[in-house]
């Protein structure tokens, strides 16, 4: 077993850029309860505390990991990972806003989805005014998003998954994501329109 100070030495350091197992086994093994302790004193207010730092904790062992390379040495390794874990943490906290601002009460959302997947019935005059409000909501919506209204169609009205949204547009799960958050966020914007012509 390596001591503490055994970790920060040039040879150990090549050992890490090399992907040696052993190297990198000793120094999770070493850091992992250090670590996962630093996270969680920053996610106080966590009501998972010990599984969101033990979850980032694994996130900042694999950017470590992909960025060793890049790693020249001039501070001690476990100042390193600690940085990497205060940016995974600002990361995690700038996600769990954006969740909670798309799960706040949404009533276009709620009204443009339940339209667009609910079903007319037998009746031929609900059939047709159903389709009639169906091709207006959708040109609504083709004017309200523009560019984004394709995938939001893809991924709300065909169910599709952002994965499958990105492959059938050609694009990163990434920017797709990001798209899709922008026709989310016009869609709240101009939330009393739609729900004028859902209510008409």
């Amino acid at each position: 077993m390596l001591q503490s100070g055994q970790f920060d030495t040039p040879e150990f350091l090549e050992a890490l850029r090399h992907r040696n197992p052993a190297a990198w086994r000793a120094f999770y093994e070493e850091r992992w309860r250090p670590l996962c302790a630093f996270i969680r004193a920053r996610l106080s207010h966590s009501p998972n505390g010990q599984a969101d730092s033990e979850e980032l904790a694994q996130e900042v062992f694999c950017r470590a990991y992909t960025g060793i390379a890049r790693f020249r040495g001039e501070a001690h390794l476990e100042t390193w990972l600690r940085t990497i874990a205060q940016y995974a943490i600002i990361d995690a906290v700038r996600a769990a806003r954006r969740e909670r601002r798309l799960s706040e009460g949404n009533v276009a959302m709620a009204c443009v989805c339940e339209a667009l997947h609910a079903r007319a019935g037998s009746d031929p005059e609900a059939s047709a005014l159903h389709q009639d409000l169906l091709r207006q909501l959708l040109r609504e919506i083709n004017e309200l998003l523009g560019t984004y209204s394709g995938l939001f169609v893809k991924r709300y009205l065909e169910g599709l998954s952002e994965q499958e949204v990105a492959a059938a547009e050609g694009l990163k799960c990434g920017t797709a994501s990001g798209y899709l958050a922008r026709a989310r966020r016009l869609l709240r914007q101009q939330g009393a329109r739609l729900d004028s012509l859902l209510h008409s």
